[in-house]
């Protein structure tokens, strides 16, 4: 799919420079906000982009559909599974730090344990047979467990990146305390403020008239900051589309656990497209495209996602959105015709 819209539903990949610091750097910020992985803030390098959310559009009716789903019944949470296996195993009284998926394509969970060497040597055996109790139990036959000793590692940003941040932040506020002079529906903002990048954008409805007086309205507020020359930009959204399309991505978000749960899928991951139409929904399989066995496994997929979506719930919520499913091999040939 070559669109740069296409959003892919996968693990970031964390920059070079930060890697001695990923994945425990990571579980050290999940500790500290102790919030699911889909809500986290994350900076990465110098790059800071702050979001300010003004309203969810997300029905709450549209979990609870899914969680009547046949076929994806048994993957939907009302929490990621790293917290669910984490409360279980706290349960049983385990000192357990975190549990972790691992970064894609790779389906690994790993379970981050408090104590000496001694201590967590004394409890893996028990823990791993436990953790894939659970994961079998949820369906989740296809992540491997990794059982280690929790080491807290403190992530500092560069001077210069802790800068940019100050500063980032500063022109949020400034911008913010503005906007509230006006009638205008705030959706989102974001600045993006580093060596490179230096913007400032906001999404406002589409019935907003005064795109241009926005945008001076930004820059009479910034520029006298001193902060360097920035882009200005005002995205308008349609909130009866957008409110569509956070439904359909809450419909193949859980697809997409449930694929890469089962390793009858050979699912590695997804990526989906609204624009332009119709809807193309991507499921990436490790096989190969010579493989004998890939055309029965494309049935399969095919055959699952099709009961899923032409169940009463979800076609309630897909009747008027044109979609196509590509079911691509791991050498990027798409193995449904």
């Amino acid at each position: 799919m070559n669109n740069s819209l296409e959003k892919e539903i996968e693990r970031i990949e964390i920059p070079d420079e930060l890697s001695d610091y990923s994945r425990k750097g990571v579980l050290q910020a999940r500790k500290e906000m102790k919030k699911p992985f889909y809500t986290r803030k994350s900076i990465l390098a110098s790059a800071i982009i702050i979001l300010l959310v003004a309203s969810s559009l997300l029905s709450p009716t549209v979990t609870n559909v899914l969680a009547d789903v046949p076929f994806l019944k048994q993957f939907f949470h009302n929490e990621p599974i790293t917290l669910l296996i984490e409360k279980e195993l706290k349960g049983q009284g385990y000192d357990i730090e975190e549990v972790e998926e691992s970064s894609y394509p790779d389906k690994i969970m790993y379970v981050q344990v408090n104590g000496s060497e001694q201590d967590v040597q004394e409890v893996r055996q028990s823990i791993e047979a436990k953790t894939e109790e659970i994961l079998l139990d949820e369906d989740y036959d296809a992540f491997s467990v990794v059982v280690e000793k929790y080491e807290e590692r403190e992530f500092r940003m560069s001077e210069e990146s802790e800068q940019y941040a100050k500063e980032a932040k500063q022109i949020m506020d400034a911008v913010s305390e503005k906007m509230k002079e006006t009638d205008v529906n705030l959706l989102t903002m974001g600045v993006t403020h580093n060596q490179k990048d230096h913007k400032v954008e906001i999404a406002v409805p589409d019935t907003t008239k005064n795109v241009d007086e926005l945008k001076q309205m930004m820059k009479e507020v910034v520029e006298p900051l001193g902060l360097g020359t920035f882009f200005y930009k005002v995205q308008l959204v349609n909130l009866k589309q957008q409110e569509l399309e956070m439904k359909v991505t809450t419909i193949i978000n859980t697809l997409h656990e449930g694929l890469r749960a089962k390793k009858e899928f050979h699912t590695k991951g997804m990526a989906y497209s609204f624009h332009p139409p119709p809807l193309q929904i991507v499921v990436k399989t490790t096989l190969d495209s010579k493989d004998p066995q890939a055309d029965e496994v494309v049935e399969r997929i095919e055959s699952h996602v099709m009961e899923f979506f032409h169940t009463e719930e979800v076609e309630k919520i897909l009747k008027d959105v044109p979609y196509e499913l590509v079911i691509r091999s791991a050498d990027q040939v798409q193995l449904n015709k």
